[in-house]
């Protein structure tokens, strides 16, 4: 699976763009309307699938991207139990509160393609740790990513890493490029 984001052809497509706040109590809710009935064909597996990867990639666009915490800032805040102040105090501080994620869906009947861009600064995800290392599988947090990985046929992340893209397969057969 490839990480850098190919040039898709997503001309053939019905796209939507929504703008997301910082707000994580919305976050099912908003994936929910997502994938709402009448836009995704399909239930069971797929959806479910779906619907994990764009939770995980949306509170990590929240809080490693528009709030600019990083996994040790994580890590110390869930230690000492100040993990959901931190969150709401970074999200009233300037310039953090008034960055947004956008999220564009791509539809076509085989597929579905997601990209989710936050306004922070990026992450060099070539470096990620390996969630399933055994110096980390204790950790309490760090696995958004993997998961996403797993629920979809292809994830691959901007230059910056600012944007991760997603692309689902609908229909049976051999996952493709869009195209």
């Amino acid at each position: 699976m490839r990480r850098v984001s190919p040039t898709l052809d997503l001309s053939s497509t019905e796209a939507r763009e929504h703008e997301f706040p910082n707000d994580y109590g919305r976050v099912t809710q908003f994936v929910d309307e997502l994938l709402a009935p009448g836009k995704l064909d399909t239930r069971g597996a797929i959806r479910d699938e779906l619907s994990l990867a764009l939770r995980e990639l949306l509170l990590n666009a929240i809080e490693h991207g528009n709030l600019g915490l990083s996994f040790e800032d994580k890590s110390r805040a869930l230690e000492d139990g100040s993990w959901k102040g931190l969150v709401a105090s970074r999200a009233g501080m300037s310039p953090y509160g008034e960055r947004r994620v956008r999220v564009t869906a791509h539809w076509r009947a085989d597929r579905v393609v997601f990209a989710l861009r936050d306004e922070g600064n990026g992450f060099d995800w070539q470096t990620l740790p390996d969630p399933t290392d055994p110096n980390s599988i204790l950790c309490d947090h760090g696995r958004g990513i993997l998961m996403a990985r797993v629920s979809v046929d292809a994830l691959y992340f901007n230059a910056v890493g600012n944007e991760v893209t997603i692309v689902k397969q609908l229909s049976c057969g051999e996952p493709s490029e869009l195209g």
